[in-house]
């Protein structure tokens, strides 16, 4: 089993970042996901996989 460190805005109510965290432990069961909203060494570390996912597909930059 990989410790898998998945880095996003999760638990945050993000509608992208919680599909992709949904999907994840749909792909990949029986793997130790930790998401997280904040990355530090030590987690990484830890890690034997990082994933940085997601996105703000809501956003739309003023000056476009």
């Amino acid at each position: 089993m990989a410790k898998v460190l998945v880095y996003g805005w999760y638990g945050h109510a993000n509608v992208g970042d919680e599909l992709m965290a949904d999907g994840l432990r749909a792909i990949l069961p029986g793997h130790a996901l930790r998401f997280v909203s904040r990355l530090t060494k030590d987690e990484l570390g830890k890690a034997d996989l990082l994933i940085v996912g997601g996105g703000y597909f809501l956003y739309a930059p003023l000056n476009m």
